[in-house]
């Protein structure tokens, strides 16, 4: 048995548990005013698909959080990985990534009203920049100090970036299409985290960890090129609302 195995199966153990309230209070509710359930026919779906796409505002937004997401993706994976290989311990390792999700969860609201006050595509295109920027910086990191800071800034970026995605989407698309835009959004957003892990892998076997993470940042500055030609009204010259 592999040193430490039993140690890795007690966190799945917790995490598992720590679901079980949930599972049963979502079991136990009840709506007050219960209505038959309509099945959507699946030409809804691929209506609700072509509708967002043709929109170029919508899907840059998409593509947005679908590089931030890939970042995310490639953090989350190898970053636990990488750390290992330095000799950092599993406790230090779950503290840095502790101070992300922590990061994360109590600036969401703040940036949230950000984003009703300010041009949300300023912020979207500042968030991926951060998100990118950390990635790139993990195999530079020297010491814990220096680790912990950039999950910090990793974990802000992801939280100016996403909450300024949602909100943008919700101004730009149609009130009818708007939640098979968010789900449209979501599907993005699960691809990218889904390939984060298969690229970056791919090119972290090839050419080392420093490529392997840098890949984020070089997409984050594509995608940012991408959603800057999206939003921009080429007629006016400007960038549309």
């Amino acid at each position: 048995m592999y040193p430490g195995l039993i140690q890795y199966q007690m966190v799945y153990v917790v995490a598992a548990l720590a679901a079980v309230p949930v599972f049963v209070m979502t079991l136990m509710y009840r709506e007050e005013r219960s209505s038959a359930l309509n099945i959507l026919p699946l030409s809804v779906f691929r209506e609700s698909f072509v509708t967002f796409f043709s929109n170029p505002r919508l899907r840059g937004t998409a593509f947005v959080d679908m590089a931030t997401y890939f970042a995310y993706g490639a953090f989350e994976t190898f970053l636990p990985v990488f750390l290992s290989a330095r000799g950092i311990s599993p406790y230090e390792i779950g503290i840095i990534f502790a101070v992300q999700v922590i990061m994360i969860a109590a600036t969401k609201p703040f940036f949230g009203r950000v984003a009703d006050r300010m041009d949300k595509r300023v912020q979207i295109v500042a968030g991926l920049f951060i998100t990118g920027c950390a990635t790139a910086m993990v195999t530079f990191a020297s010491s814990f100090a220096i680790l912990l800071l950039v999950s910090s800034v990793f974990g802000l970026g992801i939280s100016i970036s996403t909450v300024a995605t949602s909100a943008y989407v919700a101004d730009v698309a149609r009130k009818e299409h708007i939640g098979a835009s968010m789900g449209a959004l979501s599907s993005i957003m699960d691809i990218g985290q889904s390939a984060g892990p298969l690229v970056t892998g791919i090119i972290i076997t090839a050419a080392g960890y420093t490529s392997g993470f840098l890949a984020s940042f070089i997409l984050a500055i594509i995608i940012a090129g991408v959603f800057f030609v999206s939003v921009r009204d080429r007629s006016a010259g400007t960038i549309s609302a």
